[in-house]
């Protein structure tokens, strides 16, 4: 699936009541550090003289070339409040799943 359909679908899943009541764990996502910036943070809207939105516009990027994200904020609405990482070597993890009797899991 392509990143940036994945950024869309994960954002408004982050939006909806569930989500945004009762919060959500993102097992192994955001990989990096881009994604979090495509998922968490949004453009600051631009409003002209007459108070009209204005849609800015994105610079083409030459291969190779990072996006920016200046002028972007933490989106609110989705934006975790903490956060919690746990680390395990695949042998112990593989090896306490293994061990679980099917009545535990």
């Amino acid at each position: 699936m392509p990143d940036d359909l994945l950024y869309k679908l994960l954002k408004i899943a982050l939006t909806e009541n569930a989500c945004r009541n009762r919060g959500y764990i993102l097992d192994g996502y955001p990989r990096t550090f881009k994604d979090s910036q495509e998922i968490f943070l949004y453009r600051v809207p631009q409003f002209d003289e007459e108070g009209n939105p204005i849609e800015p516009e994105e610079p083409e990027l030459e291969e190779g070339e990072e996006k920016s994200y200046e002028g972007y904020v933490p989106n609110p609405e989705i934006f975790p409040a903490s956060v919690i990482v746990l680390k395990g070597d695949d042998e112990f993890l593989i090896t306490t799943v293994k061990n679980h009797s099917e009545n535990s899991l």
